[in-house]
């Protein structure tokens, strides 16, 4: 949820919207902005995934920037985990549940557009050819990326759903902590969140089962911490609430 502030939207500006579609126009007035569940920040997010102080925009001269300031929670830019970054008008960061968009008027703000190559007609046959190459290389380059690579990926996922069944959970998870590390499809990566969530559920009731509820939540309590950000961790949030209300631990300090 937000909390009450309300501001006129004027110059460089957030625009933070909730899951369930709702918005809020800040306005960058000051030279930091902290966002985060303290009182003490200016954009105040209340969700259990997000820190006390999670990140602050900054105002320089070069513009405005982006930083992390957790130490247990992430911070997305466009879909990529960030420790700092220059924002420009358009850019998205992802805050646990809240999505947050820098939008500014201002020139420098404007990220500079992709510049086009020109291929120029010309008679020479050396040109022709290294045109052709060209082709040749861009075209093995798209098939590499848009075949090959989506291959391998699927073929790896199938290898560690193959050792999740058989209860080899420590290789499985090691092989998907590599693979979000990779550059693969945003469809994979979450294939691959959705089996890492699958095999914290089944090791922290294996724990539980046994009588180690207090290793099991500190299991839970690390997953969460890193990957607790997506829909397929409401789950494990469940679990923890359910530990934390019939055992010891009442809050989850992250």
């Amino acid at each position: 949820m937000f909390d009450n502030r309300s501001e006129e939207s004027l110059g460089p500006r957030l625009v933070c919207t909730t899951s369930n579609g709702k918005s809020k126009i800040i306005p960058l007035k000051l030279k930091k902005l902290i966002i985060g569940r303290s009182n003490e920040a200016a954009l105040k997010l209340m969700h259990p995934s997000i820190s006390r102080k999670h990140c602050v925009i900054e105002k320089r001269k070069t513009g405005f920037y982006a930083r992390n300031i957790s130490t247990t929670n992430p911070l997305y830019l466009n879909n990529r985990d960030i420790s700092e970054q220059r924002l420009f008008s358009g850019d998205k960061l992802q805050i646990g549940t809240f999505s947050i968009t820098f939008i500014s008027d201002e020139k420098a703000d404007t990220r500079q557009a992709t510049q086009k190559i020109i291929t120029k007609h010309t008679r020479s046959n050396r040109g022709v050819w290294l045109a052709a190459l060209l082709i040749f290389i861009f075209s093995g380059y798209l098939l590499y990326v848009h075949a090959y690579t989506p291959w391998k990926t699927h073929q790896r996922l199938a290898a560690i759903a193959k050792q999740i069944q058989m209860g080899d959970y420590l290789p499985a998870t090691d092989a998907l902590k590599q693979l979000l590390l990779s550059n693969i499809s945003s469809e994979d990566a979450q294939t691959a969140r959705d089996m890492l969530a699958q095999i914290t559920l089944a090791v922290t009731r294996q724990k539980a089962e046994k009588g180690n509820v207090e290793e099991a939540k500190a299991f839970l309590k690390k997953y969460l911490a890193e990957y607790g950000h997506g829909k397929e961790a409401e789950a494990l949030w469940d679990r923890l609430d359910f530990y934390r209300l019939t055992g010891s631990d009442s809050a989850f300090g992250i």
